[in-house]
C-alpha cells in the first residue's frame, strides 16, 4: 500500500440546498490536456442511463476565487475516484477548501450531489514540484462524501475493489472509454462528454498508458474503461490525468492502485462524518 495523506473537516448539504448555477470561481485549469486533430468528443444527453449515472462533476474551490472543474466516478455510496491533483493543488501546496460532487449534472443542472468531507491522496504526490512530470505516476485519489445523496439517485457505482484490473494484453485489445465535464467557461454549462478509442501501445506502461481519446480541462479524473453493454458492466484500465500536443495519458489502474483504493476506502468506512468538525 502506497503512504497515505489525508485531510478532513467539510460539512454537507442536501442537494436541495444548493444553487447549481452558482458559476464557478476563476477557472484553474491545473494541467494540460488536449484535442488530438479533430475534436470527436460526442455530449451525453442520456445521463440517466447507464453507465452514466455514477460519474461525478466536481466543482473545486482553492479559496481566493480560484477553481476548478473536475471529473470523477462513484466506486461506493460515499467514495469518489478522481485525480489526485483535483484534491491537492502542487502549485499552492494544499488541499482544496471545498467541493461539491454532482451527479446526473446536464446543461448545469445536477440531480443530486453532496460535499466532500475527507479525501486520501498518495503521500508521494504531495511532494513533487508542478512542473515535474512524475507526479503522474501517483496522481489518483478518494473522496469521502458528507452524505449518500449522489447515490441515491445514481443507484450505481464502478466496482474497482474486486474486479481484476487489466493486463497488458487486455489493455492493449480494448476499446476504452473516457467521459468527463470539460469547462468550457462560464458561457456554457457542463455537459458530460465521451469520446472512444484504443491505446497506444507503445507507451503502456506499470503505471502510465496514453491514447488520443480527446479531452480539456475539466476532464481530469475522469475514468478510462471498457464497457460491455450486454451486462452492462464498467472495467475501469486508469484515471485520466494528462495531456499534450499528440495524446492524453491515464493513470493505470493496477493491482498498486487497487490495494490502495480499498485500504482508503476501508479506512474512510470506519468514520463517521460527525467525527469531521475542522481541519
Amino acid at each position: 500500500m502506497g503512504n497515505l495523506f489525508s485531510f478532513f473537516g467539510w460539512g454537507s448539504r442536501s442537494g436541495a440546498d444548493l444553487n447549481t448555477k452558482k458559476p464557478l470561481p476563476e477557472s484553474d485549469p491545473i494541467v494540460l490536456e488536449s484535442i488530438i486533430g479533430g475534436d470527436d468528443r460526442v455530449p451525453v444527453s442520456d445521463i440517466g442511463k447507464e453507465p452514466w449515472r455514477k460519474f461525478v462533476c466536481l466543482r473545486i474551490d482553492y479559496g481566493g476565487g480560484i477553481g476548478a472543474l473536475g471529473t470523477g466516478v462513484l466506486i461506493a455510496p460515499d467514495m469518489v475516484l478522481t485525480a489526485a491533483h483535483n484534491l491537492y493543488s502542487l502549485k499552492r501546496r494544499k488541499f482544496a477548501a471545498s467541493i461539491l460532487a454532482e451527479v446526473g449534472v446536464f446543461e448545469g443542472h445536477s440531480k443530486a450531489s453532496s460535499r466532500a468531507n475527507r479525501l486520501e491522496v498518495c503521500s508521494t504526490y504531495t511532494k513533487h514540484k508542478p512542473s515535474d512530470p512524475n507526479q503522474y505516476l501517483s496522481d489518483y485519489g478518494v473522496i469521502r462524501l458528507a452524505d449518500t445523496s449522489a447515490y441515491d439517485w445514481a443507484k450505481s457505482h464502478c466496482d474497482v475493489e474486486t474486479l481484476t484490473p487489466l493486463s497488458d494484453t487486455e489493455l492493449k485489445a480494448t476499446l476504452l472509454n473516457l467521459a468527463g465535464y470539460p469547462n468550457h467557461g462560464a458561457s456554457r454549462p457542463p455537459v458530460l462528454y465521451r469520446h472512444d478509442g484504443g491505446v497506444i501501445h507503445s507507451t503502456v506502461s506499470e503505471k502510465l498508458f496514453s491514447y488520443e481519446i480527446d479531452t480539456l480541462p475539466g476532464q481530469s479524473g475522469a475514468p478510462v474503461f471498457a464497457y460491455d453493454a450486454a451486462t452492462k458492466q464498467m472495467r475501469l484500465a486508469g484515471i485520466h490525468v494528462a495531456g499534450g500536443t499528440t495524446a492524453n495519458s491515464a493513470r493505470r489502474y493496477n493491482a498498486a492502485a487497487q490495494r490502495d483504493v480499498k485500504a482508503w476506502t476501508k479506512k474512510l468506512s470506519k468514520h463517521k462524518v460527525r467525527d469531521f468538525v475542522g481541519a
